[in-house]
């Protein structure tokens, strides 16, 4: 029996003129008159129990194609399995939208694309075979089919789209077909069943899109999230069959696609190819942690390799970098190489040491980054820039020698570098940035240069120096550049300091003497020295100054302010023989130390003309010139 239902909605859809809303045989369909196609539609009442789709349908003596089952047709019904005849081209929006009870679909050769959530949410979902023509699987297509075993990616596929297969938690493995060139944004997302993905040719893997997000806050889009790629619940991959644990990156392979290989533990050797240029994407190889070598067979083509970031980097997992064979311990930088690059040896902690040569113009963003088994490096003076993070948590650094020519130090360059005692920047160097020795908590020994203009924040915070001295170049002290260096006991500012921001010397238990030869009283903020108890410290200050400081915050708070000239070594109270008067020089080296007043003038007065010294005893401290 065939029954026509008017629809309000024909006054409403583009298709109005042309089409009628009729159910046949308990499906419902709009007719495309012109076109004599059929489009299965929702039925008020829901569907339930096994539907049998038609390939084609007679009304009123015309013969019309059932051709796509529309948007929502299926949706929130009671089916249990539905045949989708070979005419069908097209599933639409929600097509099978949450119907729980949904076991078993049979899809016709002709369907070739299924849109957005058309399966989503049909938990009981065991059965589905996709037909050789599907190209696509669009937005949560088969989302939350979490009762769903398997399902067949036919070759004629090229993309998987956002959260396709997301939540699909009984699929054990899948087979990635040859013909596919992008994965959607957490694809995968929840298929935590996988322990399996299957290739027939590894140059398709190397060719698909995997969307792993945004790392950029500012875009407002997806942040980074490595479920595109089955391999983040899988860890394992398998080329017609048999399990890869090793791979050779092939010579015409140009680009690795970002997060090509994310979350495979399975792998534990790559071998990079002979060529003069290789770019390799963000997250390439992220918490690829079964690595154990990288492979090379040129050093200087391996410093041309651009590296997306520190994971797309597989020394940051492996550690261990061969060069034909022989492991590098102690790395050689080919002369002729003019950048190291970024990320180039980030992570490689089975490096001892670097000798970079003169041909080398920066040290790229990370180049040598968690190199912690690292323990000297020398910088020629053709290097211009140390980029940000360059030598970031080589907590066994102990050597660092800087060469006149370098002008930038970037931020963070040598932060977490634990180990490292002393260091003297040359006076080429007109900026040092934010971080950039921060928490190198053995570092008691800093030369700072003359032309530096600004001490950047957090500079040299959590740092191991006694004494500081700022030159008198410097015009601006960034906040907390020296916060939490517990050990300071004494701070030089030169007279070209103008301004000291939040917390520069905060959190400077020692400090008992400050030195500031600025005679314009240098604008500090109320916490500039926050829990460094200046209210016990000496302020030593340009005598025509005295009023002015004494009448500006926080300098006012020093328990004493007294003129920088005129005091001597006797002005000391020594009390006893076992008075020990140490001698520093003004970088915080220990000099000598004397057991009398006249003991310190002649160890003094033995120093070259010119030297500059601080003379302490019993907490106080003075700052004297030997002529």
């Amino acid at each position: 029996m065939k029954k026509l239902i008017l629809s309000l909605l024909t006054v409403l859809l583009p298709m109005v003129a042309f089409a009628e809303y009729v159910q046949i045989d308990g499906i419902y369909y709009d007719l495309v008159t012109k076109a004599k196609e059929a489009i299965v539609t929702k039925n008020p009442n829901k569907y339930s129990g096994t539907v049998v789709i038609p390939a084609s349908v007679s009304y009123n003596g015309v013969e019309y194609n059932v051709t796509s089952i529309g948007e929502y047709a299926f949706s929130n019904s009671d089916l249990t399995s539905v045949t989708i005849p070979n005419s069908v081209t097209s599933l639409g929006r929600a097509a099978f939208y949450y119907s729980l009870g949904l076991t078993s679909v049979v899809l016709g050769d002709g369907l070739q694309s299924i849109s957005y959530e058309a399966f989503c949410g049909c938990s009981s979902l065991s059965s589905v075979n996709l037909p050789e023509s599907v190209t696509s699987l669009d937005y949560q297509a088969f989302a939350g089919c979490s009762s769903l075993p398997s399902i067949n990616l036919p070759n004629s596929l090229t993309q998987i789209g956002y959260r396709a297969l997301g939540g699909c938690s009984s699929l054990t493995s899948i087979t990635i077909p040859d013909s596919l060139r992008s994965i959607g944004y957490r694809a995968f997302d929840s298929c935590n069943g996988l322990t399996k993905v299957n290739i027939s040719d590894m140059a398709t893997w190397f060719g698909i899109s995997f969307d792993w997000g945004s790392d950029d806050d500012r875009s407002g889009l997806y942040h980074p999230n490595f479920t595109c790629n089955p391999l983040f619940y899988a860890h394992h991959l398998y080329l017609n069959g048999v399990e890869v644990t090793e791979i050779e990156i092939p010579d015409n392979v140009t680009t690795i696609n970002g997060a090509t290989f994310a979350h495979w533990k399975g792998l534990t050797s790559v071998t990079f190819p002979n060529i003069n240029e290789l770019k390799v994407g963000k997250y390439a190889f992220e918490e690829c942690t079964g690595l154990t070598s990288v492979n090379i067979s040129d050093m200087a083509k391996w410093c041309s390799f651009r590296f997306g970031n520190t994971s797309s980097n597989p020394l940051n997992y492996a550690q261990r970098l061969y060069l034909n064979g022989n492991e590098i311990k102690d790395l050689i930088v080919p002369d002729g190489v003019t950048d190291l690059l970024k990320y180039s040896f980030t992570g490689f902690s089975g490096l001892t040491s670097v000798t970079i040569p003169n041909s080398v113009n920066s040290i790229g963003t990370h180049a040598f980054c968690e190199c912690s088994g690292l323990l000297s490096a020398s910088i020629p003076g053709s290097v211009r820039s140390i980029d940000e993070y360059a030598f970031y948590g080589c907590s066994d650094l102990t050597t660092v020698t800087l060469s006149d020519g370098l002008q930038t130090i970037g931020k963070l360059a040598f932060m977490n570098c634990s180990s490292l005692t002393s260091i003297d920047i040359p006076n080429s160097v007109i900026s040092i940035e934010g971080s950039a020795f921060y928490d190198c908590s053995s570092l008691t020994s800093l030369t700072l240069p003359n032309n530096l203009y600004t001490i950047e924040a957090l500079s040299f915070s959590s740092c191991g120096m006694t004494t500081v001295t700022i030159p008198d170049g410097v015009a601006n002290i960034g906040a907390s550049a020296f916060s939490n260096c517990k050990n300071l006991g004494i701070v030089i500012i030169g007279r070209g300091v103008r301004k000291i921001e939040n917390m520069a010397f905060s959190s400077c238990p020692e400090i008992t003497d400050v030195y500031c030869y600025a005679e314009r009283v240098p604008e500090a903020t109320y916490w500039a020295f926050q829990d460094s108890y200046i209210d016990y410290a000496t302020l030593h200050v340009p005598a025509n100054s005295i009023e002015a400081y004494k009448a500006q915050s926080p300098w006012n708070t020093f328990k004493y302010i007294v003129p920088l000239d005129g005091q001597s070594i006797e002005t000391f109270e020594y009390t006893s023989p076992s008075d020990r008067i140490a001698i520093y020089s003004v970088d915080g080296k220990l000099i000598s130390s004397a057991t009398s007043p006249s003991e310190a003038t002649d160890i003094t007065s033995h120093l070259p003309s010119g030297t500059t010294a601080i003379i302490r005893m019993g907490g106080k401290s003075v700052k004297v010139m030997v002529k």
